[in-house]
């Protein structure tokens, strides 16, 4: 089964692809601009990691870090006993009915099927990202993905979903949805800025502001939109300007904020 060409930007970044996944992305790239902009974001993140300098990070980003971790809605745990993801158990005699036709696969010789390797990247990046943000205290978290299809429908068609504009600046909204525990948060009207700095999305927990990344750019220039889990207490959704690379707290007042 061939991948699908919008999961390989992580791993083109990584420059992980074989040869005739990298042919079948750059074709796709040529007619995809939201595919171009992800890969110029994980390009320029993974530049950034090995651009950070040690330092020491304040005593409140650790807990940040985790605090947005704790936010982040889990896969349950697997239950019963899992198979070697790795083996393959091929059929033996006894496991065919008399009739010749197979017989169904008990609990304990189902083997679950890992996720292709060509989805981890992605996560691979933002692991490295938050282990050098908690290593070296800087801000290097570049929001360059596309908005998660399956998050941005849910929150779209939930029963609880509410639109809020933006109570400083004057483009943009956050869709948020209880039900989903997430929101969409689409932020415009913003100026193109110059060299060296760069637009940085926080959510603020009471007044304590969280840094969510920077914002990434699409081909259009346009900021691209976000999907984020609100997590507990969250009261707004808050963009500052920063230097490029991003700020472990905010530097400048916001000129976007959309309070929740």
């Amino acid at each position: 089964m061939r991948p699908d060409p919008h999961l390989l930007t992580g791993a083109a970044a990584l420059d992980a692809l074989p040869d005739d996944e990298s042919a079948e992305l750059a074709a796709h790239l040529a007619e995809c601009e939201t595919c171009a902009a992800e890969l110029a974001g994980f390009v320029e993140t993974a530049a950034l990691l090995g651009a950070v300098t040690a330092d020491t990070p304040p005593a409140r980003l650790r807990e940040s870090v985790l605090a947005a971790a704790r936010a982040t809605p889990q896969l349950p745990p697997a239950t019963g006993r899992v198979a070697d993801a790795g083996a393959h158990r091929a059929p033996e005699p006894a496991d065919r009915a008399a009739d010749g036709a197979p017989a169904p696969a008990t609990g304990a010789d189902v083997v679950p099927l890992r996720r292709p390797w060509y989805r981890r990247p992605q996560a691979l990046l933002a692991a490295a990202v938050a282990a050098v943000v908690l290593a070296a205290g800087t801000a290097v978290v570049v929001v360059t993905s596309a908005p998660d299809r399956d998050v941005a429908t849910c929150v779209s068609t939930a029963a609880d979903a509410r639109v809020v504009a933006p109570s400083v600046g004057t483009g943009g909204e956050v869709v948020a949805s209880g039900q989903c525990n997430q929101a969409t948060v689409t932020v415009a009207g913003l100026p193109p800025l110059p060299g060296g700095k760069v637009y940085q999305l926080w959510y603020l927990r009471g007044q304590e502001p969280v840094s969510m990344g920077v914002l990434a750019t699409s081909a259009t220039g346009s900021l691209q939109p976000v999907t984020a889990p609100l997590a507990a207490g969250t009261t707004a959704f808050a963009v500052t300007v920063e230097p490029t690379g991003g700020s472990a707290a905010p530097t400048t007042s916001p000129v976007w904020v959309v309070p929740l």
